[in-house]
């Protein structure tokens, strides 16, 4: 009996002993297994950081390779766009030099370049002070070249003329704020009135106005002048008139009315188309209007 009961206790301790090793060894292989693990946490949040560093340095790099293709092309788009003004502008300076030239291809490059001109500031022209002075350097030169290069003996200058007053906006304000240019012009046609005065007197110092229907009447003499001259007098007189009704300065209005009735000594057709006249008896310039 007592044999049994050592037996027993013997088995027991050898029971506890092997517990023991074996909780031992869990926990050695714990420690092993924490250590491992918080490597392997360290080392997989490590990898997420550099990769996400490639992701970062990939999309800016991206980015700047955009950016700078889109600088590339709108430098060659502005180039484009300043080439075609530079040629526009060039073209429309020598038309009066270029006899096969047309009004209709003088209306075409005038609004052509104020698209381009748009398209180089890329909003509107009147709020943009850059785009406002480029325009009126443009409209300096093409006065400057109405004045030294135009021929108003020629149809088709008055029709170019008569372009620029329509399709080039800043025209018409640029002859309103320098009259000194506005009366320059009107000398010009008052020249190439005179030429056909002086073919023709009696036609022109008989001929009415109607402003209403803007509408030119003749005496019934057969005319000295041919169909063609009586076209190209019309368009003298009528650009004439939009040219001296942008004048507010009175003084040169006053001697815009005198120009215009030295080319046609016609008092009537004065005041029907300017709303003013002289009395040739009280105007020395108009000596030669005076009937003897």
């Amino acid at each position: 009996m007592q044999k049994r009961i050592e037996n027993k206790e013997l088995s027991d301790a050898i029971s506890r002993a092997q517990l023991d090793k074996l909780n031992l060894e869990i926990k050695q292989l714990k420690k092993k297994t924490g250590w491992f693990d918080r490597f392997a946490v360290r080392a997989g949040a490590i990898s997420a950081i550099v990769a996400l560093f490639v992701f970062l340095f990939s999309v800016i790099q991206f980015s700047c390779q955009q950016q700078a293709q889109n600088e590339a092309q709108k430098r060659e788009q502005d180039i484009k766009i300043q080439q075609q003004i530079n040629s526009d502008t060039s073209e429309l300076l020598q038309l009066p030099k270029d006899n096969k030239a047309t009004s209709a291809r003088a209306a075409f490059l005038l609004n052509n370049l104020k698209s381009f001109i748009a398209l180089k500031y890329n909003q509107n022209q009147n709020d943009n002070a850059e785009a406002s002075a480029e325009i009126r350097k443009k409209t300096a030169n093409f006065a400057k070249s109405v004045m030294n290069d135009f021929n108003f003996d020629e149809s088709r200058d008055v029709y170019y003329y008569f372009a620029l007053l329509n399709e080039w906006d800043d025209f018409k304000p640029y002859l309103k704020e320098n009259p000194n240019v506005n009366q320059y012009i009107l000398g010009k046609f008052m020249d190439s009135l005179l030429k056909l005065y002086s073919i023709d007197s009696s036609l022109v110092r008989g001929m009415t106005y109607e402003p209403a229907r803007e509408l030119f009447r003749y005496p019934s003499d057969i005319p000295k002048l041919s169909a063609s001259q009586m076209e190209h007098h019309r368009l003298l007189l009528t650009n004439f008139r939009y040219t001296y009704q942008l004048l507010e300065n009175e003084e040169i209005k006053e001697m815009g009315t005198s120009y215009f009735q030295i080319a046609t000594c016609n008092p009537a057709l004065t005041e029907q188309m300017l709303g003013n006249r002289f009395d040739p008896n009280l105007r020395p310039e108009l000596k030669h209007c005076i009937q003897q």
